[in-house]
């Protein structure tokens, strides 16, 4: 968030009560499960229904995407689309299956905390709410229902 907004041109010490503002709303991050409280590991994440997850994770996924893509990779070549909704990203991959395993690990090993999964759709694939199949001249959508 801080380079979002030394990149806006925000002055330093609004930035700096932001952030003191920032961390008073994300601690201490607790939960319950099973009636027994446990204390979250700083840094680790936002907590599970905090009205502020949605914007701090798309603005942490806005710099994850920036840093890869500018790193310059060479697996990102095969790259021929990449879209995003929240966390959920559809990548239509150029290169052969073994290189996209590549790719998997590459996105993984970026953020030990955040797993990245695939699934290969050939030439049909249900992502989100929506079949989506690749036809000889573009794609067509479909509602998908489980």
């Amino acid at each position: 968030m801080e380079k979002f907004l030394r990149d806006a041109n925000v002055p330093p010490p609004l930035i700096s009560d932001f952030n003191s503002l920032l961390k008073a709303c994300l601690t201490p991050n607790l939960c319950q499960f099973n009636n027994v409280v446990y204390t979250l590991l700083p840094d680790i994440g936002v907590p599970i229904g905090s009205p502020l997850g949605s914007l701090i994770s798309e603005v942490f996924m806005a710099a994850f995407e920036e840093e890869l893509f500018q790193s310059g990779h060479p697996l990102l070549d095969h790259v021929f689309l990449w879209r995003r909704y929240v966390d959920d990203v559809f990548c239509i991959w150029t290169g052969n299956i073994s290189t996209i395993q590549d790719f998997l690990v590459l996105l993984n090993s970026k953020y030990p905390s955040i797993r990245f999964t695939l699934e290969v759709g050939g030439s049909k694939i249900n992502f989100l709410d929506l079949t989506i199949s690749l036809l000889p001249r573009g794609f067509t959508f479909e509602i998908y229902r489980r």
